[in-house]
C-alpha cells in the first residue's frame, strides 16, 4: 500500500484518510467516515474520528451507505467540517 502511494505521489499518511467527492452539485461521496451522525433533507452529517462533517443542502438523500463509505444525493450548497 506504501508504494503505491508513493507512486501516486501521495504521502503515506493519505491511507484511511477522509475523501470526499463532489460531482457538480447534486452527488458526494464520502470514504473512510466511521459513522453517520444525522440525516435530514437539508444536512447530512457523518463523523471521523472526532471532527463532524457537515454537507448542505436541499432535498438530500443518503442514498448509499456501505460500511465506511456514503453516497448522499440532492441539491448541494455546502460542505464543511463542524468541529
Amino acid at each position: 500500500m506504501k508504494r503505491l502511494l508513493r507512486a501516486a505521489g501521495l504521502p503515506e499518511e493519505a491511507a484511511g484518510a477522509l475523501r470526499v467527492s463532489l460531482w457538480d452539485d447534486d452527488f458526494v461521496q464520502v470514504e473512510n467516515h466511521t459513522g453517520v451522525a444525522d440525516v435530514k433533507d437539508t444536512c447530512v452529517k457523518l463523523w471521523r474520528g472526532k471532527r463532524l462533517l457537515a454537507v448542505n443542502g436541499q432535498n438530500l438523500m443518503l442514498e448509499e451507505l456501505d460500511g465506511c463509505n456514503g453516497k448522499i444525493k440532492g441539491k448541494i450548497l455546502s460542505i464543511e467540517y463542524l468541529t
